[in-house]
């Protein structure tokens, strides 16, 4: 039990205001050991996921129907997820379910800010309404393998060749 811990639960309450909206992001001591026991594999995981995202990057490059964000951001990554930009709203969805029915989870990240209740009488964004349209994430983890993103490029091209064919 870390002092602050031991220190709430054997002393007097001190009192505290709370002037604006936040949340408590203190973690508790096991998620703070599990978080430590993982930078031993921090390297290592950040040199794998730099791996699959060239050769994401490699295989899907020469497609004019997919943009692939941050090609020229010369900065050093977590490349946390792996996100392409589709042009058009029909093969993506193509592209999706493709994906989906060889077991290839997809997902959208992020909801734009002002589609969400706080935001919702702000401002209209426009563009970032067009460009959150045509977002996937692909497949981005520490399990996954080369021949795994190989996998994903493969139904992505030929859901590419399928459109075209339409």
């Amino acid at each position: 039990m870390t002092t602050e811990t031991w220190n709430r639960y054997n002393s007097s309450i001190s009192t505290y205001d709370v002037n604006n909206l936040g949340y408590n992001y203190r973690m508790d001591d096991l998620r703070a050991s599990l978080g430590i026991s993982q930078f031993k594999n921090m390297k290592r995981n950040k040199i794998h996921r730099k791996n699959l995202v060239n050769k994401y990057r490699e295989l899907l490059l020469g497609y004019k129907e997919i943009t692939i964000p941050f090609l020229t951001n010369n900065t050093d990554s977590s490349n946390y997820i792996f996100v392409i930009f589709v042009k058009n709203p029909i093969l993506k969805e193509k592209m999706i379910t493709d994906l989906r029915n060889e077991k290839i989870q997809t997902s959208f990240h992020y909801t734009p800010l002002h589609k969400f209740s706080y935001y919702k009488s702000k401002n209209l964004l426009p563009i970032v309404e067009e460009v959150s349209k045509g977002l996937v994430t692909l497949p981005l983890h520490n399990r996954l393998s080369i021949n795994d993103v190989k996998r994903v490029c493969t139904i992505i091209s030929k859901s590419i060749q399928e459109w075209r064919e339409q």
